[in-house]
């Protein structure tokens, strides 16, 4: 019947959300005004930056929003898509956020896609870039200062709106910690040869013994 095919077309729409789903959106926005009392945020505006945009077509709609909002908040964006619901493939479009903050043109990177997974798979593909799909703002706020990630992966089908807000000021605002989480990150790009032998051995002894962290 045209009343099934309707809701068939609705449970599948970026924009709608079953009760149960905005009850749990509900629930954990107000766990993050919560969280927003702890999170260590610098005083003032985050500091005006260039930052690439891209989405697929499950994720244009709030990547046009978020472009409107960092434009009013004084930031350039680079929007490299999509514009509308025909579909696309997202790894096109998280290619190309991350070359552009990988090779300096930006200096944050902002990819949103339905769940946030593939897209954030994508980016990660290019070399220098470290991208976290974040779904709330602790985590974003994580992410920065130990992980210093420079691409936000966000999901339209999956985090309310306010919810991204809060995520984007946390995401723009925290620096990163350096110190002991520095030789981490570092350890992202090094699967070399080395690297590689490393870890064969820990899979013949059966466990990882020598990951203990180096103190300054």
């Amino acid at each position: 019947s045209q009343r099934a095919l309707r809701a068939q077309a609705s449970s599948h729409s970026s924009c709608v959300q079953s009760p149960r789903a905005k009850a749990a959106s509900n629930a954990l926005l107000a766990q993050a005004i919560f969280i927003g009392a702890r999170v260590r945020l610098p005083k003032g505006e985050p500091s005006a930056v260039t930052i690439a945009l891209g989405a697929d077509h499950a994720g244009f709609e709030y990547k046009d929003r978020i472009a409107a909002l960092l434009r009013e908040r004084g930031h350039s964006i680079i929007d490299f898509g999509t514009h509308d619901a025909t579909p696309v493939d997202y790894p096109q479009y998280g290619f190309a956020v991350a070359e552009a903050v990988a090779s300096g043109q930006a200096e944050r990177g902002i990819v949103v896609c339905g769940s946030s997974i593939g897209i954030a798979i994508a980016a990660n593909k290019v070399p220098g870039v470290r991208c976290a799909p974040v779904a709330e703002p602790y985590a974003a706020e994580l992410a920065r200062r130990h992980n210093n990630a420079n691409v936000l992966a966000l999901a339209e089908r999956l985090t309310g709106w306010e919810m991204v807000e809060r995520i984007l000021e946390i995401f723009l605002s925290t620096p990163f910690e350096g110190g002991r989480h520095a030789a981490r990150v570092d350890q992202l790009f090094e699967f070399s040869d080395d690297q590689r032998t490393r870890t064969l051995r820990a899979l013949e002894r059966g466990a990882v013994d020598d990951a203990r962290t180096a103190q300054p």
